[in-house]
């Protein structure tokens, strides 16, 4: 049988907030990419572009990943409690989750933003392929993913740059431990110093910090380790 592992691109077409907020809800009531598709065809054009977004918005919720899964079905219950414009963070985390291309490209915007506060599609193009090989796919794709961002709201496009125009104060404990958890879980030793997580440029859209310290070490899901005399290092428990 064969397993779905993640892609490496994955998230490479522009997604609206609200076709992500319909593959949540067919999540949340086991429905099928069939009936997804069906309602996405009168909104799209074109048999490829109709396939390729369908494929992209399944992978994002309807259809799990085994190495993700645990953190999808915390999701979905989060998805429960949060209202609809909320839920934003929940499509945000996934997709980090996901699509590794998606975390690479809000990694860069995230950096860019804090260091100059604005960017241009071309410099985040220049640090993603710098991650990767050269590949025409990968070019297009950083262009919808920060095509679909703007239109979620996160930033705007003043002549050729970019910059970011909301900031979510995420107040649920819960939805912020498992955003923490999702960044951990895409470190390659699951570990990151206590600053660089709660200060993750991945994680630029919402408003985190104020409360994250107080989170990892009150939460069983993570470990903090003292380094020296004041580096704390965290990593996961489970």
């Amino acid at each position: 049988m064969h397993t779905r592992t993640l892609p490496k691109v994955g998230f490479d077409r522009f997604v609206t907030l609200e076709w992500a907020d319909y593959a949540l809800d067919l999540a949340l009531t086991n429905q099928s990419p069939q009936k997804l598709r069906e309602w996405l065809a009168p909104q799209i054009a074109g048999h490829y572009a109709l396939r390729k977004t369908t494929n992209t918005l399944s992978n994002l919720w309807v259809i799990p990943y085994p190495e993700t899964e645990r953190l999808r079905q915390r999701g979905l219950e989060l998805a429960q409690s949060l209202s609809p414009h909320e839920r934003i963070v929940l499509h945000w985390g996934m997709a980090l989750a996901n699509f590794s291309l998606f975390r690479l490209t809000t990694q860069a915007i995230g950096k860019l933003l804090r260091l100059q506060g604005d960017f241009r599609t071309q410099e985040i193009t220049m640090r993603v392929l710098e991650q990767n090989n050269v590949d025409s796919t990968i070019v297009r794709s950083v262009a919808r993913i920060i095509q679909s961002i703007s239109a979620w709201g996160i930033i705007d496009k003043v002549g050729q740059q970019y910059r970011q125009i909301t900031v979510i104060n995420l107040n649920d404990p819960a939805v912020i431990e498992w955003l923490l958890e999702i960044v951990l879980c895409s470190q390659p030793t699951r570990h990151l110093s206590l600053v660089d997580l709660v200060r993750a440029n991945e994680l630029f859209p919402f408003e985190v910090a104020t409360q994250s310290r107080a989170i990892v070490h009150t939460s069983s899901r993570f470990a903090v380790t003292l380094e020296g005399l004041d580096r704390e290092t965290v990593g996961l428990s489970l």
